[in-house]
């Protein structure tokens, strides 16, 4: 019968580090008492160490201080330089201590450390490979982006395929009072657009989720104080690398402010043409005014002579009830004109806001021997436009008084040359 051999203890030890040495990722084991046991070459090489920084026997706290001291310069520098020995001491009950350490050369470290039965434990640490980092790197970029869109000055928001927010920067919350936790969930259209907006905003949306994107759009929100803030939207689709559409990204400009400003300098512009056409206007008023002078005149005259019959004096009386009223008419249009309620648009007729605008002017162009002809043959009277009745007979009355200043100053000009 043969005897087998016991293996030498130093063959042993030998067959260990030259297998070790052939691993990529750095091995360490440390006894129970915390020194440093065996070690391959490739842990000296991850963190280019010497036979002198790093040894059987020396204590695995002092190599690790060594370690920082060599390449975490900057971690000292930033107070944090026993983070490897807080990660070890908080987990010391835990059988594995897995943590991610940034060397100052760009170099990610996988550290892991599992306790073994003899009350050591082995230690590994892996260098991180270039697929890996790339990954790192893009979740740094995403991470990145998200700061930059949080930080931004302009609102940014975000929702998914179903209109629910999922992004909501803090200028967003800024300008609506709202929280991203407020918000984060939420169907945008259906709680945070003002009534008047919700059908044209949801379609915005719906056109960005089927790839079209919008550019300049009007776009209110409700503040969490029951206000509203006007936004200039731009909307981008949002895409997942495999390019399917996830859902909708804005980004807008407050203009509120803009948008009050521009309806102090309409009010401004309205009140100017109203101060323009005072003089024609009193004289527009007279009419009405005369024929309710002359009709009372009459009834007076035939009362002193008791000439006047029931049929003349219902007849002076619906005289000075029509005028009446004409006036009336002209006092409401001008107050209606000049007011400077914000005004919602509606269904209006153009051939209506036309003849509007010419009540006005008509007079003042008369007064200026100016004869207006109006020609809506073949147009179909019935039709109508989404307008804001004041805004557009504004605009038609600005249309007509500089045509008339345009006839004015040419008439000037031909007397002076034939001179």
């Amino acid at each position: 019968m043969s005897q087998t051999n016991p293996i030498d203890p130093d063959i042993s030890r030998g067959v260990l580090l030259v297998t070790l040495d052939a691993m990529s990722d750095g091995f360490i084991f440390i006894d129970g008492d915390n020194n440093v046991g065996l070690f391959n070459s490739r842990f000296n090489d991850i963190y280019g160490l010497s036979d002198s920084d790093c040894y059987p026997g020396l204590s695995y706290v002092d190599l690790l201080k060594v370690i920082q001291v060599k390449v975490l310069s900057e971690s000292l520098s930033r107070g944090d330089a026993n983070n490897w020995l807080s990660h070890r001491s908080k987990n010391s009950a835990r059988q594995i201590i897995e943590f991610d350490e940034v060397l100052d050369s760009g170099q990610l470290i996988r550290i892991r450390e599992s306790k073994i039965d003899t009350g050591g434990s082995v230690v590994v640490h892996s260098e991180i490979t270039e697929a890996n980092k790339i990954i790192l790197n893009q979740i740094q970029e995403r991470n990145e982006l998200a700061q930059l869109i949080d930080s931004a000055n302009a609102p940014i928001f975000g929702i998914d395929q179903n209109g629910k927010i999922n992004e909501w920067n803090q200028t967003a919350e800024r300008i609506t009072g709202f929280s991203k936790d407020d918000v984060m969930g939420h169907d945008l259209v259906a709680e945070f657009i003002t009534d008047d907006y919700k059908a044209s905003v949801k379609a915005v949306l719906d056109e960005a989720l089927s790839g079209q994107e919008t550019a300049n759009y009007e776009f209110p929100l409700y503040t969490k104080s029951g206000n509203r803030v006007d936004v200039l939207l731009n909307s981008s689709t949002r895409r997942d690398v495999q390019s399917n559409i996830v859902g909708v990204v804005g980004v807008g400009q407050d203009i509120t402010e803009l948008k009050l400003t521009q309806a102090q300098v309409i009010h401004a512009s309205k009140l100017a043409t109203l101060g323009e056409m005072a003089t024609s206007v009193a004289h527009e008023l007279n009419q009405p005014l005369n024929v309710i002078r002359m009709a009372s005149g009459n009834l007076l005259r035939k009362i002193a002579a008791e000439t006047l019959s029931d049929e003349i004096l219902k007849s002076k009386l619906e005289r000075i009830q029509s005028q009446t009223e004409r006036a009336a008419a002209i006092i409401d249009h001008m107050r209606i004109f000049g007011r400077k309620t914000p005004e919602k648009g509606k269904s209006i007729k153009p051939t209506l806001v036309v003849q509007s605008a010419l009540d006005l002017v008509g007079e003042q162009l008369r007064l200026a021997e100016i004869e207006v002809l109006t020609d809506f043959t073949g147009y179909d009277d019935n039709a109508e436009v989404s307008a804001h009745l004041v805004q557009l007979e504004q605009v038609i009355i600005n249309l007509l008084t500089n045509a008339r200043d345009a006839i004015l100053d040419r008439g000037t000009r031909e007397r002076s040359r034939s001179r």
